[in-house]
C-alpha cells in the first residue's frame, strides 16, 4: 500500500518547499515517514509553507531543518539550497552554529524565546563563504505531549539595510541619498508587517480549513471556545451550538464513553493524553454513529496554571475500519490455511521471508510457529546441497509454477538428518504490476508410499533371486535323484533294516516316554508326600523351639531349609520333564494377554522390588499358552531375583521381526522358517559374564552361591526346552553390572 503526504496538495500546488517535502525521503531522516509525524509537527509544518514570511523549523533532538518558499530566496542557488532541507542543523549552519546553536540548545532545555535585529551572521551562499544581517526571533514549539521539542525561527534578512545604513555614516554628504535608502527601509518594514498580518490570516484561514478537529476546552466546566469548523463536524453539531457552552452538555452521549474522566486528568494533573484510533459514538444527524480518531488533549497553561485543555482531533474512521476489514479478512484466511491438513507456506523475496506457515508445514520441519518472520533459508540451511531452493529462484524469475512428484527432501529432525518424500508445487504470488513477490508452498508427504513401494520392489527382486536359487536346487537334486535311482535299487535292503531299527527305536522312545510319566507322577505324589511329612514335623520343632538348645534350633533350621530346596527341585524337575510330554497341538496365543497373566502372577513380587515393567505391543504366535507363561514367568523372575542393590528394577520387554538370514550366528532355531520373531527381555540387574552363556541354559547349573540367590538352576533350562518345543531358540547377552538381555526367537 503507497503512503500518502500529510500536506493537501492542492493548497500549495505551486509552492517549490511544499514540493519538495513532499519528495523528500524523510524515513531515511530520525523524525521517521511524513505518516509517522506527530499532529503538532504536521500543523506547524502546514502553517509554515502556508505563510509569506520567512520561516524556518528545526524538529527534534537532531534539530532537522525546515524552511518554506519565503525563506528560499536568503540561502541563494549555489550554497545551502536544498540540501539543507532534512539536515541536521549544526550541518545546515555550520558557519553560524557557534553563534546560535548555544541559543537553540538553550530553547530546547526550557529556556525562553530570543529575538535579535541586524545581527551579523556567517552564511554560505552563491558558492563562497560571506556575512548576512538578520533580524530574527527563537520560539520553542512543543510536540503532542507538551513538552518542547523543536524551535520556530521568524526572521527577515537586514543585510541591504544595515550595509546602507553603513554606507550613510560614511557619506554624511550622501544625506539625500540615505533618506532615500531609511524611506525605502521603512517601506520595506512595511511591508514585512503587512506580510505578517497576511500570514496570520492564512493562519486563521488553515485553522478554519484544516481538516483536524481543533477546539479549546476552558475551566472545570470544560466550555467550549475557538472550535473550528472540522471539530464541529466531528462532535456533530452546528458551530453557533458548541461556542461557550460546555462540551458534555452539548454532547451527552460522550458520558459513560470515559471522555469527561479523561479530560479531567488532563485538567488537574496537567499531564498531555494521547491516543491512537479512539473510538467515539457520536449522535450524527439524528442517529448514533461510532467514529474513530487520533486524539491529543494538550493542557491549556496560563500564568503557570492549567486553565483548559486544547483539544486536536484527526479522523481516522476510513482507515480502522478498513483495517479491521483487512484483519477479518486475514484471521478468516489463517484459519482456512491452519486448519488445511496438507502443508501450506508462503515465502517472500529473495531471502524468502516466511510469513505465513500453517502447523502441517511446521511439523514437517519440526520447528514451531516462531519461524515466521525468519528466512526459509536460514532456517532449514540442509537444503542447501538439495534442488529446492533452485526451483523456487526458478519460479520467482519466471513466474511459472513448479511441481515435483515423489521427491525426497532431507531434513534435520531432533538433530538427525532424516529423508523424507512429497509431492509439492511452488506456486507464483503476484503483486499489483504483475511482479512476482512472493512463492506459496504446498506439499503432501508420500514417505510411506515410496517406502512401500521400495520394499516391494526389494521384495520382488528378492522372490526372483530366492525363485532363481530353489530352480537350480531342484535342477540340481533332480540330477542327484537321478544319479542316485541307480544306487537306490542297491540300497533297499539297507534301508529295509535302517527301518526296522527305527521302529525299534521309536518303541524305546515310547517306553521311555511312558517311564517319565509314571516317573512324574511318582514325584509329583510320592516323593512329595514324605517330604511334606517332613516339613510338617519341623514346624512343630519349630513351635517348641523355646525347649530346644540354640544347637537343636539350628538343626531344624537346615532341615526345613533342605526341605523347601528339596520340594522346589521336585516341582521343577517336573515342570522340565513335562515340557517335552506336552501334546503339539498349538494355537493362536497372543502375547500380551500372556504377559498380563504373568504380572498378575508376580504382582507381589514386583510390589516387594519396587521393580517397572515396560512392554511393547507383542504380536500372536503359535504355541501352548502355559508352556509361554511358564517361560517368561521364570524370565521376569530371574530379573527381579538377579537386580541390583541400591537400584529399582527396570524391565522392558520388545518385539522385532527378522529375516532368517539375520539371525546372529550363534543362534540355531528347533525349525527353519523365511523370518522369526525376535522377543528382547531387558533388565538393569547384575549381569553375569559371557563366557557362562552355554552353562545358564543347562540343568542344575548355577553362578551364584545357594545362599546369595535361592533356585534349583532350572528355570532357565525349562526356557529353552520350551523355546525348542515351539520350534525356536533362545540367547542372551550381558556384562557383569550392565543388566542382561534374554533374546526369544519364534518361526514366524
Amino acid at each position: 500500500m503507497s503512503r500518502t503526504s500529510p500536506f493537501p496538495p492542492a493548497a500549495f500546488s505551486n509552492s517549490e518547499m511544499s514540493a519538495l517535502i513532499r519528495a523528500h525521503d524523510w524515513a531515511a531522516t530520525p523524525i521517521g515517514h511524513q505518516d509517522e509525524w506527530s499532529v503538532s509537527l504536521r500543523t506547524l509544518v502546514t502553517m509554515m509553507l502556508a505563510s509569506r514570511f520567512p520561516m524556518l523549523i528545526f524538529w527534534g533532538p537532531e534539530l532537522i531543518t525546515f524552511y518554506n518558499d519565503a525563506f528560499r530566496p536568503s540561502l541563494g542557488n549555489d550554497g545551502k539550497h536544498p540540501s539543507s532541507l532534512g539536515q541536521r542543523g549544526e550541518e545546515s549552519w555550520a558557519e553560524s552554529w557557534p553563534v546560535i546553536g548555544p541559543m537553540i540548545y538553550n530553547i530546547m532545555a526550557g529556556g525562553e524565546s530570543v529575538w535579535f535585529e541586524d545581527q551579523k551572521l556567517p552564511i554560505y551562499r552563491e558558492g563562497q563563504m560571506g556575512y548576512a544581517y538578520w533580524t530574527y526571533s527563537f520560539s520553542p514549539v512543543t510536540d503532542d505531549d507538551g513538552q518542547v521539542n523543536g524551535v520556530l525561527v521568524t526572521c527577515t534578512e537586514t543585510t541591504q539595510a544595515v550595509e546602507s545604513l553603513a554606507q550613510l555614516n560614511i557619506a554624511n554628504q550622501e544625506l539625500s541619498q540615505t533618506v532615500q535608502t531609511n524611506l525605502e527601509l521603512h517601506q520595506k518594514q512595511q511591508r514585512t508587517s503587512e506580510q505578517l498580518l497576511r500570514s496570520q490570516q492564512q493562519i486563521l484561514n488553515l485553522f478554519e480549513t484544516t481538516s483536524i478537529g481543533i477546539a479549546l476546552l476552558y475551566g472545570e466546566d470544560m466550555i467550549v471556545q475557538y472550535p473550528n469548523s472540522f471539530y464541529s463536524h466531528l462532535t456533530g453539531r452546528q458551530l453557533a451550538d458548541l461556542i461557550n457552552r460546555p462540551i458534555m452538555e452539548i454532547v451527552p452521549e460522550l458520558e459513560g464513553q470515559g471522555f469527561r474522566e479523561l479530560m479531567q486528568q488532563v485538567l488537574h494533573t496537567g499531564e498531555p493524553f494521547s491516543a491512537k484510533s479512539l473510538p467515539a459514538t457520536i449522535m450524527h444527524q439524528g442517529t448514533l454513529e461510532t467514529i474513530y480518531v487520533d486524539l491529543t488533549y494538550q493542557p491549556w497553561v496560563e500564568d503557570g496554571q492549567t486553565t483548559g485543555i486544547l483539544v486536536i482531533a484527526v479522523e481516522v474512521t476510513d482507515q480502522v475500519r478498513a483495517r479491521q476489514q483487512l484483519e477479518q479478512s486475514e484471521a478468516r484466511l489463517r484459519s482456512l490455511i491452519d486448519s488445511a491438513p496438507f502443508p501450506i507456506g508462503v515465502y517472500v523475496g529473495p531471502e524468502l521471508e516466511i510469513v505465513l506457515a500453517n502447523k502441517s508445514i511446521m511439523d514437517v520441519w519440526a520447528k514451531g510457529y516462531d519461524v515466521v518472520g525468519k528466512s526459509y533459508r536460514k532456517i532449514l540451511p540442509e537444503l542447501d546441497n538439495q534442488p529446492i531452493f533452485a526451483q523456487i529462484e526458478g519460479v520467482m524469475a519466471s513466474g511459472q509454477p513448479f511441481h515435483a512428484r515423489h521427491q525426497r527432501v532431507d531434513i534435520v529432525v531432533d538433530g538427525q538428518l532424516e529423508s523424507f518424500y512429497f509431492n509439492y508445487s511452488f506456486t507464483p504470488l503476484f503483486d499489483a504490476h504483475g511482479q512476482v513477490y512472493a512463492v506459496m508452498n504446498t506439499a503432501a508427504e508420500v514417505t510411506d508410499l515410496i517406502l512401500a513401494r521400495q520394499a516391494l520392489e526389494q521384495s520382488r527382486e528378492e522372490y526372483k533371486t530366492l525363485s532363481a536359487t530353489l530352480e537350480q536346487q531342484v535342477n540340481e537334486r533332480t540330477l542327484e535323484l537321478a544319479t542316485s535311482n541307480e544306487e537306490l535299487g542297491a540300497s533297499n535292503e539297507e534301508l529295509t533294516s535302517i527301518n526296522e531299527e527305527l521302529e525299534e527305536t521309536n518303541a524305546r522312545l515310547h517306553r521311555s516316554n511312558d517311564n517319565l510319566e509314571k516317573f512324574a507322577y511318582v514325584a509329583s505324589h510320592d516323593l512329595q508326600e514324605p517330604l511334606r511329612k517332613i516339613q510338617q514335623f519341623g514346624n512343630l520343632l519349630v513351635e517348641r523351639k523355646s525347649t530346644l538348645s540354640s544347637e537343636e534350633s539350628l538343626f531344624v533350621d537346615r532341615m526345613q531349609m533342605a526341605a523347601s530346596r528339596m520340594s522346589m527341585l521336585i516341582r521343577d524337575l517336573l515342570n522340565y520333564s513335562r515340557v517335552d510330554s506336552l501334546g503339539t497341538k498349538f494355537t493362536p496365543v497372543p502375547l500380551n494377554n500372556v504377559l498380563d497373566e504373568v504380572l498378575s502372577t508376580l504382582d507381589l513380587a514386583i510390589s516387594a522390588a519396587r521393580a517397572t515393567v515396560q512392554i511393547d505391543p507383542l504380536p500372536t504366535i503359535q504355541g501352548d499358552s502355559l508352556q509361554l507363561e511358564q517361560l517368561f514367568q521364570n524370565l521376569l523372575g530371574n530379573a527381579l531375583k538377579f537386580r541390583q542393590e541400591n537400584l529399582d528394577p527396570l524391565i522392558r520387554i520388545t518385539a522385532t521381526t527378522i529375516l532368517a538370514d539375520g539371525l546372529p550366528a550363534s543362534v540355531r532355531p528347533a525349525r527353519l522358517a523365511l523370518q522369526y520373531v525376535r522377543i528382547d527381555v531387558i533388565d538393569n540387574g547384575i549381569g553375569f559374564d559371557e563366557k557362562y552363556l552355554d552353562r545358564i541354559f543347562q540343568v542344575f547349573q548355577r553362578l551364584h552361591g545357594k545362599t546369595q540367590f535361592s533356585g534349583t538352576g532350572i528355570g532357565l533350562a525349562i526356557c529353552e526346552k520350551v523355546m525348542v518345543h515351539h520350534g525356536g531358540a533362545i540367547t542372551a547377552t550381558s556384562q557383569p553390572g550392565h543388566g542382561a538381555t534374554f533374546s526369544l526367537y519364534f518361526p514366524d
